[in-house]
């Protein structure tokens, strides 16, 4: 993984998340997939500022903070949304990225941390961004690396 590309990554997600809150999910198609989306409640712009993160690998919320190469444990499909649903309305502190492979790490103000596995040699694992489709995008692609898209205007 590139460090620059990295580095710019990790700073945009900060920039993005922190302060914001998690306030919905939607089920994805397979066993644990998921979509979380999180929401600035005082936006800059006097609108709701609306985030959102796919998880399309393995993941999992610790109660103590994880390390990048942390051990997802085995548990089933309704505790792991018992976890996501136990963050609603929590506010993010701060967003991290793994150095060598882009593990996403996203802490919570109530000391939680949400990890997402970063790992996969043919498929995306996770994906973050803003809500209206034009804008930033972040993503842990194939092969250990990072990848992102900026917004035309």
């Amino acid at each position: 993984m590139n460090l620059k590309d990295r580095n710019f990554a990790e700073n945009l997600l900060k920039q993005l998340f922190i302060g914001s809150s998690l306030y919905g999910l939607e089920f994805g198609v397979g066993p644990g997939s998921i979509k979380i989306r999180f929401i600035h409640q005082k936006p800059l712009e006097h609108q709701p500022f609306t985030l959102w993160v796919n998880m399309e690998s393995k993941w999992a919320v610790f109660k103590e903070d994880p390390m990048y190469s942390q051990e997802i444990p085995t548990i089933s499909e309704e505790e792991m949304f018992q976890n996501i649903i136990e963050l609603r309305r929590k506010k993010v502190v701060n967003v991290s990225i793994g150095e060598k492979v882009p593990h996403l790490l996203i802490q919570f103000e109530d000391g939680k941390t949400l990890y997402v596995n970063g790992h996969h040699d043919q498929f995306e694992c996770w994906q973050a961004g803003d809500d209206d489709g034009d804008g930033w995008l972040v993503v842990a692609v194939p092969g250990d690396d990072i990848a992102f898209w900026e917004p035309e205007d």
